[in-house]
Formats: C-alpha cells, sequence, structure tokens
C-alpha cells in the first residue's frame, strides 16, 4: 500500500493532476473480500471505471477468480464475465493497451440485451473491440471472493484509484456521462 512519504507518480505532461492511488509491490499487497456485498445482484448491465498505472505487462481485477474479470495489459484489453453457472456472457478483447509507467482510465458499460449499447473506453476515446461471446445472460456478481491486482496465485505490480462498479449502464457515447467519471482534459473527476 502507498506509503505517507512516498511521492505520487505524476500523469504525462505539465500541471497534470495525479489520481490518488493505491499501490501494489506485486509480492505481498493485493485487495480481496471474502464475502458477497450487501445489496449485490446479479445483472444483465454494468458499468465500471477506473485508473490503473501499471509497471509491469499486466494488472488483474477480478470477482471469484473468473466471473469478472478485467485484464489490462501491455498486450491489449481482455474483459470476461460469467453467469452463476459459470458460462461466459461476455468475453471479448482489445489490440488497444494502456501505457506502462503512467496513469490510463478504462471505463466500461455494457447492456446485455443490446449489442448497441456496450462501449469501452481507453484514456476517453472509444477503443475497438473483438467479441468472442456476447449474450443476453445476468452477470455474476453474487460471488464470495473479491480481488484486485491478484489473479490465482500471482500478485500484481502498479496503481489504482477511482474503482467504480455499479449494477447498471451508462451510455458512455454521451460525452457528458463520460465526464461523470474523466474530465475534458484527462483528469479524474
Amino acid at each position: 500500500m502507498i506509503k505517507d512519504s512516498e511521492t505520487p507518480i505524476p500523469m504525462q505532461g505539465e500541471g497534470v493532476v495525479a489520481p490518488e492511488g493505491v499501490s501494489f509491490d506485486g509480492v505481498t499487497d493485493y485487495l480481496s473480500r471474502s464475502t458477497d456485498l450487501v445489496g449485490n445482484v446479479d445483472s444483465k448491465t454494468f458499468t465500471f471505471n477506473c485508473w490503473i498505472y501499471f509497471v509491469e505487462d499486466t494488472a488483474i481485477i477480478s470477482i471469484d477468480g473468473t466471473y469478472f474479470y478485467i485484464n489490462m495489459a501491455t498486450g491489449g484489453i481482455q474483459i470476461l464475465a460469467r453467469n452463476s453457472s459459470n458460462t461466459n456472457v461476455v468475453n471479448c478483447t482489445s489490440t488497444s493497451s494502456g501505457a506502462l509507467d503512467t496513469w490510463n482510465h478504462l471505463l466500461i458499460s455494457m447492456d446485455m440485451e443490446n449489442t448497441s449499447n456496450r462501449h469501452v473506453y481507453l484514456n476517453d476515446k472509444e477503443i475497438s473491440i473483438n467479441y468472442s461471446t456476447y449474450s443476453n445472460d445476468l452477470i455474476g456478481f453474487t460471488r464470495s471472493l473479491f480481488e484486485i491486482m491478484k489473479y490465482g496465485s500471482t500478485i500484481y505490480k502498479g496503481r489504482l484509484s477511482n474503482l467504480f462498479i455499479a449494477r447498471e449502464y451508462i451510455d458512455l457515447s454521451v460525452t457528458a456521462n463520460r465526464r461523470i467519471f474523466i474530465t475534458e482534459d484527462g483528469k479524474p473527476a
């Protein structure tokens, strides 16, 4: 975790304000919650937001292993979500990727009932996604294990800020809706 004496890692460019982040050392630091969240339900919609600064090839956010999994790496972004029966509801990838050693903003919103309602933005630019699975089904958000920067026994190094996940669809093609999460000049909102 970040210590009071650590200097925040700046974003690119002069005069920009970096997100307040939690640091992960890649050895023992990760976030974990071993019980379900109060009032949590499975859903056909979700919106996900985070700022991530990764210094190694990959960063992981997962719910119960692979029920909801986002892998942001230099080779691309992978999003995987499964239903309560462990069947893929969403499985998609992008060749667009965040950059190492700088803050990256990832914003995703999907509605499983409507293929027109799925958007993935990296640093406020919509990126092309290749979907191998996109099913009109519930995503299994009611799980017993939530982990960030850890997948199985592997722990990842980097920083994370402004993590947000909700079981609702927000139309990210509307600029004002993206401004809830990222300012026009690329700063945390």
